[in-house]
């Protein structure tokens, strides 16, 4: 706290070099980072452009320039813009005045209270760059120095169609996951991605200009749902509240749909991002979806028949081992009977063919033990009988 600071050029130049190291170990999230003077407007900071260059912000008044950058954020050479523009000095027309843009009623939508020091704001999604952000910005206060701040930074939206990206590539089955804005009911990220933007990378294309038939198809079911009597953006943002005011399924709905010849499943869900609602449309191809589920199936029975095969096989086994190691003992037991000692019992090992089954091997043993106790008394009764 109280440690960044822009009074001093020295001071200015090590919060720079902060600034930095935190952009770059963000970078999967946003591409810039910077501060705006209040309530001058004046912007600072540092961006990576779409090819990768780090370039510098560094605004005196009204008049903005940028500058290329070496890896440790000093610039070089010429200015590569410079732009200035006075506006009205009007939350509607800033011009370079970034307070204004940021402030209430400002036309970037992020509504910052500068009276309240831990006011944050989102800004409305736009384009800029080649690129899709969203502006996150709050007020910070340097209680030593008295210096007040807005910090932000803007957050690329390829991140979000890169988490979508990356949630598709987990699931099988053919699956289309979109997500749009409920106040301009523009997509905002895709997977498989689409052409956002227009030609000259400075609007973003409305639904009908974009060339995906699952994005067609949604504005045939908001048809179906709501008419034809009111706009598409109208349409959206019913679709938004009712499915915020649901209770059952968190927010959800689901449909049947035939694209491009092809059935899917339609989950439509509305779910906030950066304070904002969105709807996120996922569509699953349902056929392909089914038979990925037989497959799976499938290998689960042969699976499990392969385990009740071989608990049958093994079963079988041991029954024809414990038959065998049973039919020796019998056999054993049947010449102890007829008094064949010779036959059964070793010198040195005490019997002969030990079973390997313990309990069976005990038997042996105590039968044995019983018939030769018996054969001793049997033949010293035979000693001690009188010659006739």
């Amino acid at each position: 706290t109280n440690q960044l600071s822009a009074s001093t050029p020295e001071r200015k130049n090590k919060t720079m070099r902060q600034m930095l190291t935190l952009l770059n170990h963000h970078l999967d999230i946003s591409v810039d980072i910077f501060y705006v003077t209040v309530p001058d407007g004046e912007v600072n900071g540092y961006t990576y452009t779409v090819n990768g260059t780090l370039q510098l912000w560094d605004q005196k008044g009204l008049t903005l320039s940028t500058y290329n950058c070496d890896g440790n954020g000093y610039a070089f050479g010429a200015p590569v813009s410079v732009t200035t523009d006075e506006g009205n000095k009007t939350p509607q027309m800033p011009g370079n005045n970034h307070t204004l843009d940021y402030g209430i009623g400002g036309m970037s939508g992020t509504n910052l209270n500068y009276s309240d020091p831990n006011s944050t704001g989102m800004s409305k999604i736009r384009p800029w760059g080649g690129r899709i952000f969203k502006t996150s910005v709050g007020i910070a206060i340097n209680e030593v120095t008295n210096e007040k701040v807005i910090v932000g930074a803007d957050l690329s939206m390829g991140f979000l169609a890169k988490q979508l990206s990356d949630i598709s590539n987990t699931i099988p089955s053919p699956l289309f996951v979109g997500v749009i804005g409920a106040v301009s009911g523009r997509m905002l990220a895709s997977s498989p991605a689409n052409n956002l933007l227009s030609a000259d990378k400075t609007r973003m294309l409305d639904a009908w200009e974009l060339d995906s038939i699952h994005v067609l198809d949604f504005s045939s079911y908001l048809n179906e749902t709501y008419g034809t009597q009111m706009g598409y953006l109208a349409k959206v943002q019913n679709l938004v509240a009712d499915l915020s005011a649901m209770q059952v399924d968190g927010g959800s709905r689901f449909s049947y749909r035939n694209v491009g010849g092809v059935d899917w499943i339609l989950k439509v869900k509305s779910i906030i991002y950066g304070g904002k609602a969105l709807l996120l449309l996922t569509y699953m191809d349902l056929q392909a979806f089914q038979k990925q589920v037989q497959e799976t199936s499938d290998r689960t029975g042969y699976a499990m028949l392969g385990i009740i095969l071989a608990f049958v096989t093994a079963g079988c086994l041991f029954a024809i081992v414990i038959t065998r190691q049973l039919d020796v003992v019998a056999r054993q037991i049947d010449m102890l009977k007829n008094l064949k000692f010779s036959e059964v019992l070793d010198k040195e090992s005490g019997v002969k063919k030990r079973s390997f089954v313990f309990e069976l091997a005990k038997l042996q043993e105590a039968f044995h033990e019983m018939v030769t106790v018996f054969a001793k008394t049997l033949k010293t009764n035979q000693s001690a009988r009188p010659c006739l």
